[in-house]
């Protein structure tokens, strides 16, 4: 859903406009959707609704819009209701609010490959087959509530929940094999029923002192959350040798809960005639408590009769206790900004275990956390930014744990008690430049992130571990995941892009280009692995308005990836993606509409199947009514060429893979916009 801001002349403050949207089309494809806004003053009210099974899931009031804008995987059926209401209750009250609900029912389906590399002379490759049919409804309310006391002092008031219910099925079919070798194939239906909920309220007070800059800002939030999910599966799991071949059924039923507060204190004291002197303090309490408990049985037997499995379960009760402490100094005048800082974090987390055996964790976690910025202004067009910040990543109560999850058998989970906190160092340079005679632009930026005990995945198999614990082996070629403290983890990316007008055709001009380099650590059967990328990017981008009756747009991105493996010679790979975009929108004759947009796609070094060129093309012929042209009937192709796709890669330090998905087939459609 999409909310609009509106601001209205004095003399028109008061009535209410809308649009509405209907179509159908070939494959009993449809759409019905509404938009209503009310206002009075200072009140403004916006009803708006959506329901169609063409992957929409927003609705615009501008009818050469596409529609396409699916943040779901697959094919989905969505139906949303969503309120939003303003007002100025009196000079000194001020409120807003908003409600939503959605319903979405989504079928997806997904083939994935996945060759992992992690031996010399040997090549294990895993694909899995994945049909999911799912039902979800979430609930969504924001209100906000400004107080403004008086002229020095002022309250803001904020409260957010969120509810999601979701219930699904799904059935999927994986394969691993060495070269031409079958090891294992496995065979599942599984159904899940889960509920989520989310609630937060924070007030904040501002006063601000008779004395310019001094300030003083007073906080106080608390935040409750819960889920729970009940999860049953069964499968059945054939290996080669037929040894180990087994069907069992399994149960998972889990339940957490989150419980915060935190307060927070600022404190501004101006410094001289340009600086400022800022002291904070924040506290964060986190209890979180988790129930989860694994149940196992074999073929034929109820729910009720399965056995609880300890060592794959979890009941634990934690809390997590934060206080940082920061002092800064800023300077600023016409040209020159500066702010440098500090900030003493302390964490300590403190967790008490039952099972899937009794143990109690009390860790303390103390960093420095340094900050500077600079900007300087060359002119009122060109400058200058400088930014460096640290931050921490603390591992959870579940990354510490010696819990076992398991849901794939070939794939294992486990805590590592041992984690350290990681810290990493950010820096960015960004330079803007804009001649305002000529309209020519210039952006350029540099930024890069260095990691310090990194918490990445290590992975060990059955021939580097045979037991995990209490008699738990790995079945053959399967995988134990633990969480592991390493160093070497870096990132650097510069960018750069450059505008100007080209008057011959009324149109606009943007060139970019890009370089960025990863470095990723890993441990695989405790040998220290590195995996690098290199990106090398560039693009193009044309848009115009030659007049009210003829628009265009044309894109073109290009990328090359380098993959190299410092252990899995393997996986290095090399492979090229580029994309282009068309649109083009133009009023014929007595006011007609004619709209097309083509989006091509190249890719190479996939698979086979996945590699080579697609093209995606919309077209639409409308009509504009009525004499403000407001309204349209209109006749829409989607996906007229049927090459709709949705392909991706993903290349990790263990494994490359390749994923498509279904996506909406071609078709036909009239709709109106009123």
């Amino acid at each position: 859903m999409r909310t609009i801001n509106i601001v209205t002349k004095p003399a028109a403050r008061e009535g209410f406009f809308g649009t509405v949207a209907t179509g159908y089309g070939t494959e009993n494809t449809y759409l019905l959707g509404t938009s209503l806004n009310l206002f009075k003053n200072e009140s403004r009210l916006t009803l708006t609704g959506l329901n169609n099974n063409i992957s929409t899931h927003s609705l615009s009031a501008n009818p050469s819009y596409s529609g396409a804008s699916n943040t779901f995987d697959g094919v989905t059926k969505p139906s949303a209701l969503g309120l939003d209401y303003s007002n100025t209750w009196s000079d000194i009250v001020a409120v807003s609010s908003s409600y939503s609900f959605n319903h979405t029912i989504n079928k997806f389906s997904q083939a994935r490959t996945r060759e992992y590399a992690q031996y010399a002379n040997d090549e294990k490759v895993f694909s899995n087959n994945r049909e999911n049919n799912g039902i979800s409804g979430n609930h969504m309310f924001y209100t906000r509530l400004d107080y403004e006391i008086n002229e020095r002092n002022s309250i803001l008031i904020r409260t957010r929940g969120y509810l999601l219910q979701y219930n699904g099925s799904s059935h999927w079919l994986s394969r691993t094999w060495n070269d031409e070798d079958p090891i294992v194939q496995l065979e599942a239906d599984s159904r899940t029923d889960s509920t989520y909920f989310y609630l937060d309220n924070d007030i904040i007070y501002r006063h601000r002192f008779r004395k310019a800059g001094r300030t003083i800002n007073i906080g106080l939030g608390n935040s409750y959350n819960a889920n729970k999910d009940d999860r049953a599966h069964f499968s059945k799991d054939i290996y080669h040798p037929e040894d180990n071949n087994r069907t069992n059924r399994q149960y998972h039923k889990s339940k957490e809960k989150d419980v915060s507060w935190e307060t927070n204190f600022a404190y501004t004291e101006p410094f001289g005639v340009y600086g400022q002197v800022e002291l904070g303090h924040r506290v964060e309490n986190r209890r979180h408590d988790l129930d989860r408990k694994f149940y196992c049985s074999g073929d034929g037997v109820l729910e009720e009769d399965t056995q609880f499995q300890e060592d794959f379960s979890n009941a634990s009760k934690s809390s997590y206790l934060t206080q940082k402490t920061s002092v800064g100094y800023s300077y600023n005048n016409d040209v020159l900004y500066f702010q440098v800082g500090g900030a003493f974090q302390q964490a300590r987390l403190k967790d008490d275990q039952q099972f899937p055996f009794t143990s109690t964790l009390d860790r303390s976690f103390t960093s420095y956390l340094p900050s500077a910025r600079l900007r300087y202004k060359f002119s009122e067009s060109n400058n200058l930014e400088l930014h460096y910040d640290t931050w921490t990543n603390t591992p959870s109560a579940s990354q510490l744990q010696g819990e076992i999850h398991w849901q794939n058998p070939l794939l294992l989970k486990i805590g590592n008690p041992g984690l350290q906190q990681a810290f990493y160092n950010w820096f960015r340079a960004r330079y803007r430049a804009h001649n305002l005679e000529k309209d020519h632009h210039f952006y350029a930026s540099v930024e890069a992130t260095s990691a310090s005990q990194e918490i990445v995945y290590g992975i060990m198999t059955d021939g580097y571990l045979e037991e995990i614990s209490n008699g738990i082996i790995l079945l053959p070629d399967a995988q134990l995941v633990r969480s592991e403290n390493l160093q070497g983890g870096r990132n650097f990316r510069t960018y750069v892009s450059y505008g100007q007008p080209l008057g011959f055709i009324r149109a606009n001009l943007n060139l970019h280009g890009s370089i960025s380099h990863s470095r990723r650590p890993g441990i695989i059967n405790g040998y220290m692995n590195f995996f690098n990328t290199n990106t090398y990017g560039m693009g193009a981008l044309i848009s115009s308005n030659i007049s009210e009756r003829i628009d265009f747009n044309f894109s073109t991105h290009s990328s090359y990836r380098v993959f190299r493996n410092t252990m899995l010679p393997k996986a290095n790979k090399n492979f090229l993606s580029q994309r282009t975009r068309i649109w083009y929108n133009w009023i014929f004759g007595e006011n007609f509409v004619y709209r097309t947009s083509i989006n091509h796609q190249f890719s190479s070094g996939h698979v086979e199947s996945y590699s080579g060129h697609t093209f995606h093309w919309n077209m639409s012929l409308g009509k504009k009514l009525f004499p403000n042209r407001l309204g349209e009937l209109s006749v829409r192709a989607y996906d007229l060429l049927k090459q709709q796709n949705s392909v991706s890669r993903n290349i990790t330090a263990l494994y490359i893979e390749d994923v498509e998905s279904n996506v909406l087939e071609r078709y036909f459609y009239a709709n109106l916009y009123l």
